[in-house]
């Protein structure tokens, strides 16, 4: 992830485009480290990053009805 910052850092910064080619690079490598994780954090559970995205979407859907998507914080 700090590498694919820096590039986009680098790429305001400088007012250049930031080649495609470069960001999926580092976003592959990004994905890769997710996929690692998720299997390693909870290896007897459906950690797939399907099943990751699934929650994510619900507890966005969940922020949404209760009208809390804005602001911070885990509990909202």
């Amino acid at each position: 992830m700090g590498e694919f910052a820096n590039k986009v850092k680098k790429t305001i910064r400088d007012r250049n485009d930031l080649l495609f080619e470069d960001a999926v690079g580092e976003l592959g490598d990004i994905l890769w480290y997710l996929s690692e994780l998720s299997r390693h954090i909870a290896p007897r559970t459906d950690n797939s990053l399907g099943y990751i995205a699934y929650m994510n979407i619900e507890k966005l859907k969940d922020r949404a009805r209760r009208n809390k998507i804005k602001g911070s914080g885990d509990n909202r």
